[in-house]
């Protein structure tokens, strides 16, 4: 009877229980579900830094313009790295702001591949 409902291949565990309120066990199956739970978000997003209009002359002017001498006067080395990361970042921030862009797939087509991309930078 049960073959003709489950294929045996979706069915995780079948218990039998020992006790029973008539003259009849009951059957207890667990099957397996072929239903798949989304977990990851919808959307697939990249994070970059937008250098479209990024300009080297003043990203430079700006890097020696900032006052690093703030560096030589830390004590702590942990203290000092900290400093110089916000500072630099704050820079970078301005001229190469972090951008976040919603792409339809997380890996590329299997059709490109590293000539497309060697071809489309010999292009630009």
């Amino acid at each position: 009877m049960f073959s003709l409902i489950y294929h045996a291949g979706n069915i995780i565990e079948l218990n039998i229980p020992s006790y029973a309120l008539s003259d009849h066990f009951q059957v207890v199956i667990t099957r397996k579900s072929n239903h798949h739970i989304v977990t990851v978000p919808y959307h697939n997003y990249i994070v970059y830094r937008s250098v479209k209009n990024f300009s080297e002359i003043e990203f430079l002017t700006y890097l020696s313009n900032q006052h690093w001498s703030l560096l030589t006067s830390c004590a702590d080395p942990d203290e000092c790295i900290n400093l110089f990361i916000e500072m630099f970042s704050s820079i970078l921030q301005n001229h190469a702001p972090i951008k976040r862009k919603r792409i339809q797939n997380v890996t590329q087509k299997h059709w490109f591949n590293s000539d497309i991309l060697n071809s489309e930078f010999k292009f630009n």
